[in-house]
């Protein structure tokens, strides 16, 4: 469990988002970075032709697109994209793209 939640990004808890890191034997706090968080998005309810790779990329593209992962089937058949993005923990967020 410890693996999953530190490998699929950051989490939100109780409205907060969570970032974590492993923390090697033998390092100092200063020696972690905290300087980018990355998140796993889920892009819903676009229209099937619209779930393409350049469209994940250019929805991502408010931070750094590092991965884009194949398209996911929900209950009901719907499909959706997941993205992982990562973004400088300094910068503010931007509300639309």
């Amino acid at each position: 469990m410890m693996m999953q939640v530190v490998e699929e990004g950051s989490w939100s808890v109780m409205g907060y988002s969570i970032a974590l890191q492993f923390w090697e034997d033998g390092c100092t706090l200063d020696e972690i970075d905290f300087f980018r968080i990355f998140f796993r998005v889920q892009i819903h309810n676009l229209l099937p032709e619209m779930l393409t790779r350049s469209n994940a990329e250019r929805i991502g593209n408010l931070g750094k697109v590092v991965e884009v992962k194949d398209l996911k089937l929900i209950e009901g058949g719907r499909e959706f994209l997941i993205i992982i993005v990562t973004f400088e923990a300094s910068k503010t967020l931007v509300e639309r793209f």
